[in-house]
């Protein structure tokens, strides 16, 4: 059987990719990974294809290794989107270690965890969607760990990417900018603004799914679908830290 899987999929951008996937072919099953049952079912109700839900806390011991026993051995999962995430702003002096624990855990143990549980599944053809974001591209003041583990994930991505490719697995990395969806809403009682430079850069949840799903679909590295985030990837490219830290001040981005 071809299964597409989707962390993450009870809100925002993970059910918009997985709406996305239910339009592909050669896909025979979406497998729903997710910890709020209720939302996992919403979703399940919009898409045709076949659906199998998975109500699992990601950051549990057992989780991935219970998502990955309910594989069969002829099974192939040709979509793998490692799109659960979190992040928690403020300064770093504010957060707690569970904070940092937890953002770690989820958005980089988690997706390598999972790609390393399902690489005997993953063969020619497969491909792995990691979500992660604008703000990997640039250390982030008030945001530092969440931009860290975000970094983190892009470069493994990019090289796991040409490790595979002789495989003819791609591996792409989504790179948003701030979007319409829950994340923010748990982030602003931690004093994440969706005000200024960031509200002017909101991106639409629907449309990233789609620039991300062709972008793997044409075994690119990298999606990157807003103006303001092809930017700032140059910029951290051209541009000394201390120069991009000014404008960020200045910017009010913190």
């Amino acid at each position: 059987m071809k299964i597409a899987i989707v962390t993450g999929a009870s809100s925002g951008l993970g059910v918009e990719l997985a709406k996305r996937l239910d339009r592909e072919t050669g896909i025979d099953i979406i497998w729903l990974v997710a910890r709020r049952e209720d939302r996992l079912l919403e979703t399940a109700k919009t898409l045709t294809l076949p659906t199998r839900i998975f109500i699992l806390d990601l950051t549990e011991p057992d989780a991935i290794r219970q998502l990955a026993a309910s594989l069969l051995p002829d099974d192939q999962v040709v979509w793998l989107v490692n799109n659960a995430g979190m992040g928690i702003a403020g300064p770093f002096r504010d957060h707690t270690s569970d904070d940092v624990r937890l953002m770690m855990r989820l958005n980089n143990e988690v997706p390598l965890m999972l790609t390393s549980s399902l690489a005997p599944f993953l063969r020619e053809k497969s491909r792995i969607l990691n979500v992660a974001s604008v703000a990997g591209f640039l250390p982030q003041p008030g945001f530092a760990v969440y931009a860290a583990t975000k970094a983190m994930l892009i470069s493994f991505s990019r090289a796991l990417n040409q490790e595979m490719r002789d495989r003819g697995i791609t591996v792409t990395t989504c790179c948003p900018n701030p979007m319409e969806t829950e994340f923010f809403l748990p982030s602003q009682a931690n004093g994440l603004s969706m005000s200024g430079v960031k509200r002017i850069g909101l991106e639409s949840p629907l449309r990233v799914a789609d620039l991300a799903v062709n972008a793997a679909k044409k075994g690119r590295d990298m999606s990157v679908s807003h103006p303001f985030a092809k930017i700032i990837r140059v910029a951290a490219k051209v541009l000394p830290a201390s120069v991009l830290f000014w404008f960020m001040r200045r910017a009010g981005i913190h």
